[in-house]
């Protein structure tokens, strides 16, 4: 990430271990602290480096964890206005996720809340969580077609 140096803390040369979930099969990274100069971030799983891999290579143009971690991907297509700020979310519980969103400080805004396609059906749970904002809940498939149709 060009202008971002992020050190792991801890143990010099010590990297994050790829695992798997056996239930769901997806992949993920063992999570770490990770100190961006004066800036706290948890390290990210797989899915917002693969989804922003994907996005790239539909023509897209992304930039991961703008403005430090507020969301995870800033999405934009070469002569279209619209631009997706894209939060990627992977929990297990959609009640728990869609409470967490009502009650964030700042509330979920305009951002488009992400899920993996295998989570498709927590779409309605997490819509009825933002209803009354501006944000939007789609699966990364829903995500990837709609940009490609940009």
């Amino acid at each position: 990430m060009p202008g971002i140096e992020l050190n792991l803390l801890g143990t010099a040369g010590v990297w994050p271990r790829a695992a798997s979930c056996a239930r769901c099969r997806s992949w993920f990274l063992s999570r770490g602290a990770w100190r961006c100069r004066t800036l706290w971030v948890t390290l990210p799983g797989l899915l917002e480096v693969e989804l922003r891999d994907r996005l790239v290579a539909i023509g897209a143009l992304v930039r991961l964890w703008p403005f430090g971690d507020a969301y995870d991907l800033h999405v934009t297509v070469p002569g279209c206005s619209v631009v997706w700020r894209v939060d990627v979310k992977t929990w297990a519980d959609p009640y728990g996720l869609a409470q967490a969103l009502r009650e964030a400080p700042e509330g979920p805004g305009s951002l488009c809340f992400v899920v993996p396609e295998h989570l498709r059906g927590y779409l309605p749970v997490l819509r009825r969580g933002v209803l009354g904002s501006d944000a939007r809940v789609l699966t990364d498939t829903d995500l990837l077609a709609e940009v490609r149709r940009a």
